[in-house]
């Protein structure tokens, strides 16, 4: 009995320190694009799901816990219905991400989803990951954002596709 103790604690210290390399190797510093896409709403890796984001403001805040509205559809335009989206932001070139967790909740209106305890707490480029199952498929929406800077000006508070302007 002794020895299954020691092999699961060394299993346990393996696979702690192979997730920690895992998830080293993950995080490579990125420069930000000259032309970084700012769609919105923005498509999932595999072409089949659309997001769109819209908030209270016009501009993302800065360092201020708020909300995002999230509109999810099939490249048909179906609603996605009973998904279960996770959500996280990073910042690629810093390396870390949201000091907060944010929840993501279904509304009563079909294919939306509210984000609640969004905070990007430092001004730049931001990646917030969307990963979604739960609907019959699972699938990646990754979604750029400037937060915080004066030539952030793309209104959020739109459901349209609009792109950053450079200066």
């Amino acid at each position: 009995m002794k020895y299954v103790y020691q092999i699961i604690l060394l299993s346990t210290i393996l696979l702690s320190v192979e997730s920690a390399a895992i998830d080293t190797f993950a995080k490579i510093k990125q420069h930000r694009p000259e032309n970084l896409n700012l769609a919105n709403p923005t498509k999932s890796a595999s072409g089949q799901l659309i997001a769109k984001y819209s908030l209270a403001t016009s501009n993302i805040p800065l360092n201020e816990i708020h909300s995002w509205t999230l509109t999810l559809t099939k490249k048909n335009g179906q609603t996605i219905t009973g998904a279960l989206v996770e959500i996280s932001a990073d910042m690629p070139e810093h390396l870390h991400g949201m000091t907060t967790k944010p929840k993501v909740l279904e509304t009563e209106t079909s294919g939306e989803y509210l984000i609640k305890g969004m905070n990007f707490h430092m001004p730049g480029w931001w990646k917030i990951t969307l990963d979604i199952s739960g609907y019959g498929s699972r699938d990646l929406i990754r979604i750029n954002a400037i937060v915080g800077e004066d030539n952030a000006d793309v209104d959020h508070t739109q459901h349209q596709n609009k792109t950053h302007k450079h200066h």
